[in-house]
């Protein structure tokens, strides 16, 4: 806008470290409500009544974080994408084959290095909307997702081919599936809509 008064990059920078301090802290207060939860049900002291219960305040207030979070998540992403930063976010799935089932072993923001677990359910949204947007099996199809996006970034990022990767791997013990990880600029979880 031709009124706006342009900030110091130094405000840019302090407010994308600012928001990622508050996406680790979110981060870190999902992980613990989630070992409570684990705690609570291994607990075999606390009467069973009682136990679900605390399960079920605790499950609510996992939901408002996760949700609190999808927003943190988005401004962050958001905010990266205007300065040098980069944001990648990689996720590992399994997937039997012929089948629509899909496994998150774990799905991880890469930040400037840095590494920070995020719900996988991120994650299996970005793999569902790859295979919806191809054609085959759900491997071939998320392989020619990943292959269009990765022109997409190589032109859109002048050529740091490092942001965009794959590998497939196909087991066959204990039972043949494809263990996949999928590595792509965090701007896609923003600009298909996975986390707005």
């Amino acid at each position: 806008m031709a009124g706006e008064t342009p900030l110091p990059p130094h405000v840019h920078e302090q407010e994308y470290w600012k928001r990622y301090r508050t996406l680790r802290s979110m981060t870190g207060r999902l992980a613990s409500q989630q070992a409570l939860i684990h705690a609570l049900h291994d607990e075999g002291s606390i009467p069973q009544q009682i136990r679900d219960l605390a399960v079920k305040a605790v499950n609510s207030d996992i939901e408002a974080t996760r949700h609190m979070l999808i927003e943190v998540l988005e401004n962050f992403i958001s905010t990266g994408m205007q300065g040098i930063h980069s944001i990648d976010v990689e996720v590992s799935v399994a997937i039997p084959p012929d089948s629509d089932l899909i496994d998150v072993d774990e799905c991880r923001l890469l930040v400037d290095g840095r590494e920070e677990s995020i719900p996988p359910e991120i994650g299996e949204a970005l793999i569902t909307y790859g295979i919806r947007h191809g054609h085959g099996t759900p491997v071939r199809a998320l392989l020619e997702f990943y292959r269009t996006e990765e022109v997409r970034y190589d032109r859109m990022l002048e050529g740091a081919l490092g942001r965009c990767s794959m590998q497939i791997l196909q087991e066959v013990y204990p039972g043949k599936q494809y263990r996949i990880r999928l590595r792509l600029p965090a701007q896609a979880l923003v600009e298909y809509g996975i986390v707005a």
